[in-house]
C-alpha cells in the first residue's frame, strides 16, 4: 500500500469519526443553558434560572435579535454564496454568555467549515472574508475579537496540517509501501497533528473542536494494538477493547459506535446480496428491518444517485483516457480538452470531486 492509498484510508476513517462527532455534538448542545446562547433558536422562555431578572438582559436581547437575523436570507458584501451552497442555512452558531464572552464549543468549527466547503469554487481570500464578515455582523467585542483570533489560529493550524501531509512523516516514505498496521508511524502522525493544534489554538478551543476526535483516535490506536497482540485470544481481545472503550469514550459515543458497527454489518450483507443478484426490493426489505422504512428509503435513493454517478464517471473516464492517449495532441491540448470534458459532464460542486479523483489517477 503506497502513501496515497494510506492517506485516503485515513481520510475515510476520519470522515466516519467526524460524522459521529457532529451528531454527538448536536445532541450535547441541546442540553446547554439557553441564556448562554444568544444565537440559538431555542425559546429563551425555557430558562429556569430563578436568579435572572424579569426584564430582558443583554444576552436575551441579543438572542432575539440574532435569531431573527439568522432567519433572513444570507447577504454579503462578497455576493451570494457559490451555486452549490445556495439555498442552504449557515451551519454552526456563534454563542455568547450574559457577559458578552464567546462560548467555545464545536459549533464555531462547524461555522468555519461551512464556509470553507466552498474551496474550489471561491478563493480562500473571499471565503475568509465571508467568515470574518459574518463574525463581525453577529458579535460585538470581546466575543467578536475572540472569534476572529480563533479563526486566525484555526487557519494557521490547517495550513500546517496540510504541510505535514506533504513534508512530514508520511512524505519521508515517498513511494515506499506504508503498512496501515504500522502503529509507531500512526502514533507519530497523530502526535504531530495534536501538537500542531496546541501550537495554534488554546486548550479550551482544542478541547471543544477536537476533544472527542482525539479520544476516538486514541481508542482506535489502542484497539489496533490489542488486535495485533497475538498472545491474546479472541475473547481476551474483546474484553480489553470493551474496557478501553469505557475508559476513553463517553457513553453516548459508545452507543453511536455500536450503531455505526451495526450499519456496517448490514452494509456488508447488502453488498453480498447485490453481488449475488438480489433485487432492489430484497435489499430494501433487509434495510427496512434493520433501520426502519424511512432510512431504507433514503438508502435506496442513495443507491440510485450512486449508480447514476458511477455511470457518468465511467463515461467520463473512457472519454478522458481517449484524450489522454491521443498521439496527435500535446500536453497543453490534452489538458484543455479534459477540462472542457469535465465542464460538460459535471456541475461546479462535482468538479472538485472529479479533479481530486483525477489527481489521484495522475491525470491533469
Amino acid at each position: 500500500m503506497n502513501k496515497k492509498t494510506f492517506i485516503i484510508s485515513i481520510i475515510g476513517i476520519v470522515f466516519v469519526v467526524f460524522v459521529l462527532m457532529v451528531v454527538f455534538n448536536q445532541r450535547a448542545r441541546l442540553q446547554q443553558p439557553t441564556e448562554m446562547a444568544p444565537h440559538q433558536t431555542t425559546n429563551t422562555k425555557t430558562n429556569t434560572h430563578k436568579s435572572e431578572p424579569v426584564e430582558k438582559n443583554i444576552a436575551t436581547q441579543l438572542h432575539e435579535k440574532n435569531s431573527e437575523e439568522s432567519k433572513q436570507e444570507y447577504e454579503s458584501a462578497y455576493g451570494p454564496l457559490p451555486r452549490s451552497m445556495q439555498g442552504t442555512q449557515v451551519d454552526g452558531k456563534l454563542m455568547v454568555d450574559n457577559n458578552g464572552n464567546l462560548i467555545i464549543d464545536r459549533s464555531i468549527l462547524e461555522l468555519f467549515e461551512y464556509f470553507l466547503a466552498a474551496q474550489g469554487e471561491e478563493s480562500l481570500e473571499i471565503i475568509l472574508g465571508r467568515i470574518e464578515e459574518y463574525i463581525k455582523k453577529q458579535l460585538s467585542d470581546p466575543a467578536r475579537q475572540k472569534a476572529l483570533d480563533i479563526l486566525d489560529g484555526y487557519m494557521k493550524y490547517k495550513q500546517r496540517a496540510a504541510d505535514l501531509e506533504k513534508d512530514g512523516i508520511l512524505a519521508e516514505y515517498g513511494d515506499v509501501p506504508v503498512n496501515l498496521r504500522d502503529l509507531p508511524l500512526l502514533k507519530k502522525v497523530l502526535e504531530q497533528r495534536m501538537a500542531l493544534r496546541r501550537e495554534h489554538l488554546s486548550k479550551d478551543v482544542v478541547d471543544a473542536f477536537f476533544g472527542l476526535d482525539e479520544k476516538y483516535d486514541m481508542f482506535t490506536l489502542g484497539r489496533m494494538e490489542i488486535l495485533q497482540n497475538e498472545s491474546l485470544s479472541e475473547s481476551e481481545k474483546n474484553v480489553r477493547i470493551e474496557a478501553l472503550q469505557k475508559e476513553l469514550l463517553p457513553q453516548e459515543l459508545i452507543e453511536m459506535r455500536k450503531e455505526a458497527l451495526a450499519y456496517n454489518d448490514v452494509h456488508k450483507q447488502v453488498d453480498d446480496m447485490k453481488s449475488k443478484g438480489a433485487s432492489p426490493e430484497e435489499v430494501f426489505e433487509v434495510r427496512e428491518k434493520a433501520f426502519g422504512k424511512e432510512a431504507a428509503e433514503r438508502l435506496a435513493n442513495l443507491d440510485k444517485e450512486t449508480g447514476e454517478w458511477n455511470q457518468r464517471m465511467n463515461q467520463y473516464k473512457k472519454q478522458r483516457d481517449t484524450i489522454k492517449n491521443a498521439g496527435n495532441l500535446d500536453d497543453t491540448m490534452k489538458k484543455n480538452e479534459i477540462e472542457n470534458l469535465r465542464k460538460n459532464l459535471f456541475n461546479e460542486s462535482e468538479l472538485r470531486r472529479v479533479k481530486a479523483l483525477d489527481k489521484l489517477d495522475g491525470v491533469f
